[in-house]
């Protein structure tokens, strides 16, 4: 479950990274809603692992 939080964590970081850069090729909230999500996401397998 560990190897799932960390890969989780890795989605969560390169989704942000356009978001917060301003080179989302969707619009910004989308993007950052999905990193919002993986960040959750991440701390859900982090709590079960």
């Amino acid at each position: 479950m560990f190897s799932w939080a960390v890969t989780i964590l890795i989605l969560a970081v390169l989704a942000a990274v356009p978001a917060f850069w301003g080179i989302a090729g969707l619009p910004a909230w989308v993007v950052r809603g999905l990193c919002l999500l993986l960040i959750i996401l991440f701390a859900i397998a982090v709590m079960l692992a």
